[in-house]
């Protein structure tokens, strides 16, 4: 994998044209923007902790937060790593008792695990300069 540059979560937009959902993220040193097609119900999810909604039952995200935190486990960083075939691949890093390893994810649900969880969002240096955009206009 190549250079990892760290990104922050800019927004989440809805195309009012096909509902199709985009996390967006902006590079943190500059201004390249990387947009991710997610699903609706990944959409959902991160759009309710974006906002601070409560939700009367933990999501599958809370859960499985829980359930790292409860093994004594703690996120440390979401990457995208790649891109194929116009899909996005991606990864959590998780640590525990001084280990740290990394699992297979979807960027939907490893972004609603950094973003939950306060931990860093990086993207490997080819995949942005692959589908990186210079701006960032919604519905454009």
């Amino acid at each position: 994998m190549g250079k990892l540059i760290e990104m922050l979560f800019e927004e989440l937009h809805t195309s009012m044209i096909d509902y199709q959902r985009v996390a967006v993220l902006r590079e943190k040193d500059a201004e390249r923007f990387l947009p991710i097609w997610i699903g609706p119900a990944e959409a959902d999810a991160l759009s309710i902790v974006l906002q601070g909604t409560e939700t009367p039952r933990p999501l599958v995200y809370d859960v499985t937060i829980s359930i790292i935190e409860q093994y004594g486990g703690k996120v440390l960083s979401a990457t995208i790593t790649n891109l194929q075939d116009d899909v996005f691949y991606a990864s959590v890093q998780l640590a525990r008792d001084g280990d740290s390893f990394e699992v297979d994810c979807r960027p939907s649900d490893a972004l609603n695990l950094a973003i939950r969880t306060g931990a860093a969002v990086f993207v490997n240096e080819e995949v942005l300069e692959k589908a990186g955009i210079a701006r960032w206009e919604p519905g454009k």
